[in-house]
């Protein structure tokens, strides 16, 4: 869930931390909704799936 930048004063209820301990070799992704809403010519969604 995301949370609306400029819309809401307050946003402490969309914020969260944790701690992720990394090795060597892991992998971290980091997104936005700019890639899983991307559509091609058939406008068909790019989608959570294909990320994956």
């Amino acid at each position: 869930m995301g949370f609306p930048i400029g819309l809401d004063a307050d946003i402490a209820e969309f914020i969260a931390e944790k701690i992720v301990q990394l090795h060597s070799g892991d992998v971290v992704v980091l997104y936005t909704d700019g890639i899983t809403e991307a559509e091609n010519i058939d406008k068909v969604l790019y989608a959570l799936d294909k990320l994956i």
